[in-house]
């Protein structure tokens, strides 16, 4: 995949070098914040601890940073308009804040014009990574979400670049027109997606992974002219509708998705309700909404419980985000105690007292 060249006044795309000297100063500022008391609610009000304020100034600059200089690639191309689908992403390896699945640092990307969905699948290769985040880049092989590529005019494409020692697998999904109607599906590596909502105005959804929306066997979808892929390394991203040397049909791998951190791998167990069900609740019970990125209420009739409100920039996000994604500010989340009857403290599924991971939510779990 070929990158794009950067916008007038834009930084240039960080080098492999760059990248690892900003994560490595990035990291270590992170530890230095993590032993700070957390900010003040209030703006700080409070004075902050010695040597606090210059590593949270610099933990925003680092951030920025990253986020400005991360590749924008040419990842696809619209079966409809034949135009270049390009996007951000960090090929450079899964412990790059792109990848971080609860607060990823990435530029601000819509879904706009036919681009239905963007997402993926991952191949892990050795060594690797550790990172002190929850990646989660998607099963072992690609795969389709049956009830998007069902609806009429939507066609996906799926592409594959290398992601350091990983092999990425691209999926977008284009429709001509884009429904207007359709439940997403989360951006590849994160756990939600962002929309336009109106002129100049955007929000963002969460889908909920469920069973339904994973399906592995792609040649009937090639058959039905519904899928298409671009060959590995065909830099003029030339799309392909034949069955025959399809090399994403039959791949051997995982069939969940997988998560990371800490140098351990383990996988999600799939919600297996309808969609039907899906749309009237949260696995957690929760009522499911749209919600405005800016911070205006959510749409008439609907509520939100799971959000926070960042006490520096005052941007809305998810209650469990460690960091504003706005401002970079560090997030306080009071940690819960360590569980003592077999019970996930984030979504209630039943876990084994001696689990270090929640099988379904990912929830890293706290031993005494």
């Amino acid at each position: 995949m070929t990158p794009n060249a950067p916008p007038p006044g834009s930084a240039v795309a960080f080098t492999a070098q760059e990248r690892r000297t900003l994560l490595d100063e990035f990291f270590a500022v992170c530890n230095r914040l993590e032993d700070a008391p957390p900010p003040s609610l209030e703006g700080r009000s409070e004075p902050p601890p010695p040597g606090g304020g210059q590593a949270l100034e610099r933990h925003v600059v680092l951030r920025r940073t990253y986020r400005e200089k991360a590749p924008v690639l040419q990842l696809s191309r619209c079966p409809f308009t034949k135009a270049v689908y390009a996007h951000s992403i960090d090929p450079y390896g899964i412990d790059g804040l792109w990848w971080d699945y609860r607060a990823p640092n990435r530029p601000l990307e819509l879904l706009g014009g036919n681009i239905v969905a963007f997402t993926g699948a991952m191949r892990l290769g050795t060594p690797l990574e550790s990172m002190p985040f929850l990646c989660r880049p998607g099963p072992g092989v690609p795969f389709v979400v049956p009830r998007i590529l069902e609806r009429e005019g939507v066609r996906a494409v799926i592409s594959s670049l290398p992601i350091g020692v990983h092999t990425g697998y691209v999926i977008v999904y284009f429709g001509n027109p884009a429904p207007n109607d359709l439940e997403g599906f989360n951006d590849w590596g994160t756990d939600d997606y962002q929309f336009e909502s109106g002129p100049d105005r955007f929000g963002w959804d969460k889908s909920y992974s469920v069973l339904s929306d994973y399906d592995f066997e792609l040649e009937k979808w090639l058959v039905a002219g519904k899928l298409l892929w671009i060959a590995t390394n065909d830099t003029e991203l030339t799309l392909r509708e034949n069955v025959t040397g399809c090399p994403y049909i039959g791949l051997k791998g995982i069939r969940k998705p997988q998560l990371i951190q800490d140098g351990e791998v383990w996988h999600e167990e799939l919600w297996t309700d309808t969609v039907e069900d899906r749309s009237a609740s949260t696995p957690s019970g929760g009522q499911r909404v749209r919600h405005q990125a800016d911070g205006t209420p959510a749409l008439p009739g609907q509520t939100r419980t799971t959000i926070s409100v960042c006490g520096v920039c005052g941007m809305v996000l998810p209650a469990d985000a460690r960091f504003c994604a706005g401002c970079g500010n560090p997030i306080s989340v009071p940690k819960p105690a360590a569980p003592v009857a077999s019970v996930c403290p984030s979504c209630r599924n039943s876990i084994s007292p001696a689990a270090k991971f929640c099988k379904r939510c990912g929830y890293k779990l706290i031993k005494s």
